[in-house]
């Protein structure tokens, strides 16, 4: 019987129940957030074994390469509230999901370690898979932070142990084992800014334990609450891009704007009503000055979302005899998070999102005619007004997760052979029900602005209320509540993931070689997923503002397998006090792709007591998200130049393939932003990998507490799923004349495009190449207390994206982020990051002083203004300009460096800590980026400092 059918059998602690507690940190570090002197806030052990989980903790078995260590204490000193916006802050952490993210996100925050993106690392919580969303991703804060005992964080691709997800790496989360008596915390913090304060945070926590020879049980009860900062009330986010104004602000204003042939005199009118006027005649409109009369929504955007946490979690257990042990834990997990952004916009006629008319018989209408955007000659091109009198769109997340796992551990003797065995099932819930508004129902807002025959009373529609969108602002707006009553609604979404995972696993030593026993571990995993993506029935039908929706459900399921070797090579020999292979393979079979195999070996050196050396290689995957794969393809817009805008003037293969495209040659693109359509595609295949790290960790002298680990890391994956730039779309199509480009555009008999495919594809490779680094000291002095130095920085030498070129498939596009900012939602990508950390100690006072470095980045400094003197190279906002081709200047987003404080001091009862601190102590100003229009909020902290209180006691 070969490998694979013996693995099949039996298999490796799945993903999910794969644990990564060495046995040489079995105590750990201290469970009480009080003081400790010395780095075991930082270590890295990489020769460590690593034990697998339904095996016991005594015989571990595997090192995967190198593993830095994290402790409750270095936690504490961070002053953050939330164990993963302090993941978060870690310089070998690239730009992730966070709080202080307004569109695009959810409330959730997640970790991006190497850069590779949020669903590439795996997160653990005591050796098992944590619950993760549907995107795949995991939101860390559901974890209490008061649980956390200290955390590991692998650096190098780990599939073969662990499956699906560990391509970049894994986070565990080690909670605290053993606790007796009660712990009682809270902390409060608020933002102090340009002479306002906002933006304030508070965090409560409760923690119980029990512990004794047979049983241990530990209970958590946690609120935190964070409320909002607003975009405009920082001046660095006060407009939509810092420096220019309003320029670049919206282009749906308060006023309106009203595109429009008029039937009278076959002029195109360009309109948006006068300030004061009521908007109830012609006379009261001018022409719209696109400099001057755009709105500002910065105003309402939120620059850190509020939410609300409350979690209970409880876990324990028991020793059934001396030779198996069970254990459990569950959580629940309740989140409610909001964003913010200006109001949900009307934008309708035959070039904007949806092709609604207006009759002329309704009231409000100042023209005296049909302003069509239907019929065979459409002569309402758009109409668009941002009814500020409703109020801004919220976004509203209700999010709850349910977890629950438990197993046994054990082992036996078969004859004179010891085997360890382990057994685990995982049962989680993740729901979030989302409420979207004001949004609009599409089919009232055409019966509100149809023929006042078919709106009111006696009508067809009885309760319908004709809309007046023609007044602007005047006299507080021309929406009244009871139009928007009819008119408007409160979009909901619910989303749910399911996952069942069961696990069995086996280890023993096969055979003693001359340097130890050979040890082996087989185990078997089964996994289910499934979830489901339910809009409100507007949204399903496509008749709402917030986009069609259509309800969508899937799943999969998976059976995985594998085997594990340590094989010692050498031990007590000269220049090799020891020397170890690790050897694993895995074998995992889905019903949405099929099989996939994952193999590493890692090879782990003891020079002496002051070096050690370890290398590792890997394949690893990632199958495709649940939203990849299944949920509802989602409508929303896309920043575009359409090709075929005015083409009769172009000549050439533009003008050709617009023409041969059915665009009408009269066509003129009207507005800058397109409907585009993102979503699933069932047919995605899983990403692919291949790491290698090369690491040292040494002391320079015995007996001195300096110690350095320097770890180089190669990780190159394939097939990466992303979704192609909807620009590079249209531009494929028409000045590439590209077929396969030409599928994804659709346009209506005017010829603007009604949406633009911008789905999930494989698409070429991501590669990323660096060091990390970390030092650690420690200096004792008697008079003076103790000093505990740690230095962590990652240098990234190279970050490229690769993606094919449909226009010449032998060269493929290859694109260098590395030193960039690229703008939202990727974010940037820096050189080096980095992080010094003081710690002093002298009896009850403690005092610790935190440094952060992120090196400068490069931008594009051009926008859709190039050309003109509005351009940003023209009004001096970019650091190299090119005057001839605006398109070619660039913006230096200059190195930054911000402080962090923090003091503490032990009452006299041993059981009480007080702290204080200041996040961003000389309210460093982050640099301005002019491809998001503020600054990145992934990169650097919201401006601001951030004086922040805690206590802590126990009982």
């Amino acid at each position: 019987m070969n490998i694979r059918k013996v693995s099949l059998l039996l298999a490796v602690q799945a993903a999910l129940t794969a644990g990564l507690v060495p046995a040489s940190w079995a105590d750990g570090p201290s469970s009480n957030a009080g003081f400790q002197s010395g780095n075991t806030a930082d270590a890295t052990l990489p020769l460590s074994k690593i034990a697998v989980t339904g095996q016991a903790q005594s015989d571990s078995l595997k090192t995967l390469g190198p593993i830095r260590i994290i402790s409750q204490q270095q936690i504490h000193d961070s002053g953050l509230t939330y164990i993963g916006e302090f993941l978060a802050s870690l310089p070998n952490m690239g730009s992730g999901t966070n709080t202080a993210q307004n569109f695009g996100a959810n409330g959730e925050t997640c970790v991006n370690l190497s850069n590779l993106g949020c669903s590439r690392v795996l997160v653990l919580v005591n050796g098992r898979r944590w619950p993760a969303l549907i995107t795949g991703e995991v939101d860390l804060d559901t974890i209490p932070l008061a649980i956390v005992d200290h955390v590991e964080i692998q650096t190098s691709g780990a599939s073969a142990e662990y499956g699906s997800g560990a391509m970049a790496g894994v986070i565990n989360i080690v909670t605290k084992q053993a606790f007796n008596g009660s712990e009682a915390s809270a902390r409060l913090g608020e933002y102090v800014a340009g002479g306002q304060r906002d933006g304030q945070t508070s965090a409560y926590e409760f923690t119980h334990g029990m512990t004794d020879a047979d049983s241990s049980f530990i209970f958590n009860a946690s609120y935190a609450e964070q409320r909002p900062v607003l975009d405009g009330d920082r001046a660095i986010s006060s407009v939509p891009n810092n420096g220019t104004g309003i320029s670049r602000g919206s282009s749906v204003t308060a006023q309106g704007r009203f595109q429009f042939i008029n039937p009278n005199t076959s002029q195109m009118e360009d309109l948006s009503v006068i300030p004061g006027r009521p908007g109830t005649s012609p006379t009261d409109f001018e022409a719209f000055d696109p400099t001057t009369d755009l709105f500002n929504y910065s105003t309402l955007n939120y620059l850190q979302t509020p939410s609300k946490r409350s979690a209970l979690y409880v876990q324990g257990s028991y020793n059934f005899s001396d030779n198996v042990t069970g254990h459990y834990t569950a959580l629940y997990n309740d989140r409610r998070s909001e964003q913010q952004e200006g109001p949900a916009e009307i934008s309708i006629g035959s070039q904007a999102t949806n092709p609604i008319s207006v009759s002329a018989t309704n009231p409000y209408n100042p023209f005296g005619f049909d302003l069509d955007a239907n019929g065979a000659n459409p002569n309402l091109l758009a109409l668009s007004y941002q009814p500020v009198e409703i109020g801004p769109r919220s976004i509203n997340e209700d999010s709850q997760t349910f977890y629950f796992d438990a197993g046994l551990d054990g082992n036996f003797m078969l004859g004179t052979h010891p085997f360890t065995w382990g057994m685990n099932a995982i049962v989680n819930r993740n729901t979030m029900n989302t409420m979207d508004g004001p949004e609009f129902n599409l089919v009232n807002l055409a019966n509100a602005l149809g023929p006042v025959s078919n709106c009111g009373p006696n009508t067809a529609n009885p309760s319908c209320v004709p809309l007046n969108v023609f007044g602007g602002q005047y006299n507080g707006g021309s929406i009244t509540p009871t139009m928007a009553n009819y008119v408007t609604y409160t979009a909901q979404t619910y989303l749910e993931t399911n996952q069942r995972d069961y696990t069995a696993n086996i280890s023993t030593p096969l055979v003693q070689l001359p340097a130890g026993p050979l040890q082996a571990t087989l185990g078997y995993e089964y996994l289910n997923e499934s979830g489901l993506d339910q809009p409100d029935a507007l949204a399903a039908v496509g008749e709402s503002s917030a986009g069609a929706n259509p309800p969508i459900s899937g799943g999969y399921h998976a059976n995985a397998s594998a085997l594990l070797l340590n094989v010692p090579l050498l031990k007590d020999a000269p220049f090799a006090q020891s020397l170890s292979l690790d050897a694993d393979t895995r074998h995992s079979n889905y019903s949405s792709f099929g099989s996939i195999n994952s193999d590493l070996a890692a090879l782990h050196w003891t020079i002496n007591n002051q070096v050690k050396v370890r290398a590792s290689w890997s394949q690893d995957f990632s199958a495709p998200s649940m939203a990849e794969l299944f949920t509802a393809s989602v409508a929303g817009s896309a920043s575009v130049a359409d090709p075929c805008s005015g083409y009769q003037n172009q000549g050439g293969a533009v003008a050709a393939n617009c023409a041969a495209a059915g665009v009408p040659l009269a066509y003129t693109q009207v507005n800058g932003s397109v409907p585009s359509t993102t979503g699933r595609n069932p047919g995605l295949q899983p990403e692919t990998s291949t790491s290698r790290t090369l690491g040292t960790t040494f002391s320079p002298w015995q007996g001195l507490p300096l110690r350095f680990d320097v770890d180089y890391f190669k990780i190159e994956i394939a097939n990466a799923i992303g979704s192609l730039n909807p620009q590079a779309v249209l531009d494929g199509c028409y000045a590439s004349g590209l077929p396969d480009y030409c599928a994804f555009i659709s346009r209506n008999a005017s010829g603007a495009i009604t949406n633009l495919q911008d789905g999930n594809f494989n698409l070429g490779t991501l590669l990323t190449e660096g060091v990390n680094f970390a030092a650690n000291y420690t200096l004792t002095t008697q008079r003076s207390g103790t000093f505990d130095f740690n230095w962590q920085t990652t240098w990234t030498r190279l970050f490229t994206r690769t993606q094919p070129n449909l226009a010449n498939p032998s060269a493929p596009v290859m694109t260098q982020l590395l030193g960039t900012e690229t703008g939202r939602p990727a974010g940037g990508y820096p050189h080096f990051k980095s992080q010094l950390q003081t710690r002093w100690s002298y009896g009850p006072w403690q005092a610790v002083w935190r440094v952060h470095y992120v090196s400068d980045l490069l931008e594009v400094c051009s926008d859709r203004f190039d050309g003109t003197p509005e351009s940003l190279t023209n009004l001096g906002l970019c650091s190299y300009p090119d005057y001839q081709n605006n398109a070619l200047s660039r913006n230096k987003l200059g190195a930054t460096t911000w402080h962090d404080v923090q003091v503490n001091y032990r009452l006299a009862d041993g059981r009480t800590t007080l702290s204080f601190g200041i996040l961003n102590l000389f309210d460093k100003q982050p640099p301005i980026a002019h491809s998001i229009g503020s600054f990145d909020t992934t990169v650097y902290p919201i401006p601001g400092r951030f004086p922040y209180v805690s206590i802590s006691h126990t009982f």
